[in-house]
């Protein structure tokens, strides 16, 4: 029987399966997470402004802008620059 070790991480997630993923597949994976997370944050965002009631405070528009601001260094630090970023 071959045994190996499994993290503690792996062995909390109910879905880890005792494989680990070649790094095409972690690669893949991590771009369907970060999709993922784009599409709720869009509509989130969306909801919010939607709601005629809702007004950003301070504090809402500094979470919004550090998540753009995050965004777009990152952006800027791994994606050609072809274009101006608005």
């Amino acid at each position: 029987m071959d045994r190996c070790r499994v993290s503690e991480e792996d062995a909390r997630d109910s879905y880890f399966d005792g494989e680990e993923l070649r790094a095409e597949d972690l690669e893949k994976s991590r771009r369907e997470d970060f999709e993922a997370f784009a599409e709720d944050i869009q509509e989130l965002t969306e909801g919010l402004l939607g709601d005629s009631s809702w007004v950003p405070d301070e504090d809402d528009l500094a979470s919004a802008n550090q998540l753009l601001q995050n965004l777009r260094d990152y952006y800027m630090a791994h994606i050609p620059i072809t274009t101006e970023v608005k």
